[in-house]
């Protein structure tokens, strides 16, 4: 969609490192960009401030820190999120177990608030069954090893992103377990492996397309001289059933 709007489209990735991303932002607008899309920003206040006062436009995805000036786009995750739990405990589940995601990762924020919420309403929470992983397969790897040596284990993991699900059926291999009816898992993101998983992962799609076409168009006002409003647009997100999840032995 730039391109056919006549501009120039760089990707540039931080790797989840706040640090990392205060030097690639401050590079970028020291005249190498005309405008700048920020997917996951930092939730550093001092940052976001910084940011505020940059005279190019700049377009935050999937933001959840503090209020801020700029226009901001992003998924529900809240709600995506009582979805999954709430597939769970239909099932039966009452052990449901969380991989939480990176530290500063605003998305994984909503995603636990969310998951800690439903389970204390249901009458389930337990800080045991919270096991940080980082939003990686080898993070999701380690949490589920540490989860599934719990005495009892749980009977359903909710990993914080599908890159920590594929480490949640590593981690469920090695101890024999059969997936969905020994254990069954949900992820999030609905990233294209999750449907070729065996078994296909139960997950949550984000309007990425329809987010990506906003945060252009928004821009390019900016790029125009248009005044951005300072919003948030939040997109819904759809939970996609497949066959990951089954009722608890």
């Amino acid at each position: 969609m730039a391109g056919r709007l006549g501009y120039d489209l760089g990707l540039f990735t931080t790797s989840r490192s706040p640090e990392r991303e205060r030097e690639r932002v401050g590079s970028l607008l020291g005249g190498l960009v005309d405008g700048l899309i920020l997917v996951g920003p930092s939730s550093s206040r001092q940052f976001l401030r910084a940011l505020e006062q940059v005279p190019a436009p700049i377009v935050l995805i999937n933001y959840f820190g503090p209020p801020t000036h700029l226009p901001v786009i992003r998924a529900d995750n809240y709600h995506a999120t009582t979805d999954l739990l709430r597939h769970l405990l239909a099932l039966g589940h009452r052990r449901i177990a969380h991989i939480s995601g990176a530290p500063h990762s605003g998305q994984g924020a909503e995603r636990l608030r969310a998951y800690r919420e439903v389970m204390q309403a249901a009458g389930l929470w337990n800080e045991r069954w919270v096991v940080p992983g980082g939003f990686t397969q080898e993070g999701g790897l380690q949490a589920a090893r540490q989860l599934l040596t719990q005495d009892p284990p749980p009977t359903a993991i909710f990993a914080g992103n599908d890159l920590s699900a594929l480490g949640v059926y590593e981690a469920a291999r090695e101890r024999g377990l059969e997936i969905p009816n020994q254990l069954s898992v949900v992820g999030f993101d609905d990233i294209p492996i999750a449907a070729h998983l065996q078994p296909p992962l139960t997950t949550v799609a984000q309007p990425v397309q329809a987010m990506a076409r906003m945060a252009v168009e928004l821009l390019v006002r900016g790029l125009g001289g248009q005044r951005l409003a300072e919003e948030v647009q939040e997109f819904p997100s759809q939970l996609v059933l497949r066959a990951s999840t089954a009722a608890p032995l």
